[in-house]
């Protein structure tokens, strides 16, 4: 139930497009996290191309920076995200995927890219690799995709 009295309980696509606010180059920031036990799993970015793929194929489609061209999470490494929800902060300048990570989130091979643990004292604790990238550097090189 919308908790605006203004506010529609459904709003067509492309109302929901308007209503988002993209930045300068078209790009909305989005955070994937485990639909189930709430894990954020990896920070990326989505122009409404990528976010139109992700609501029509269930998969989470996002936008490289480095690259500058759509990626869908998984369709090289197999680490797949399927899309259970996508919701959007009360301002509309966030988005949210609630998916289902198959296999590691992060390019270091790890379930999640908030693996860093930054200690009171200063010190870092980092949890260990699921699995190793197959190319550290291949996979050092895409880290500025998120």
């Amino acid at each position: 139930m919308s908790s605006h009295p203004d506010l529609p309980l459904h709003i067509p696509a492309e109302g929901v497009y308007a209503a988002l606010h993209w930045d300068a180059n078209g790009l909305i920031p989005v955070v994937a996290v485990q639909y189930d036990t709430g894990e954020a799993l990896m920070p990326a970015y989505a122009n409404r191309a990528a976010l139109a793929k992700t609501l029509h194929s269930g998969w989470a489609t996002y936008w490289s920076r480095s690259r500058g061209e759509i990626w869908t999470k998984g369709a090289t490494s197999g680490n797949r995200q399927r899309v259970v929800a996508v919701r959007c902060d009360c301002d509309g300048d966030a988005l949210l995927y609630l998916v289902d990570s198959i296999g590691p989130a992060c390019h270091t091979g790890r379930r999640s890219c908030f693996s860093w643990l930054i200690t009171p004292d200063g010190g870092v604790v980092c949890d260990r690799p699921l699995e190793t990238p197959p190319d550290r550097n291949a996979a050092n090189a895409t880290r500025s995709d998120k």
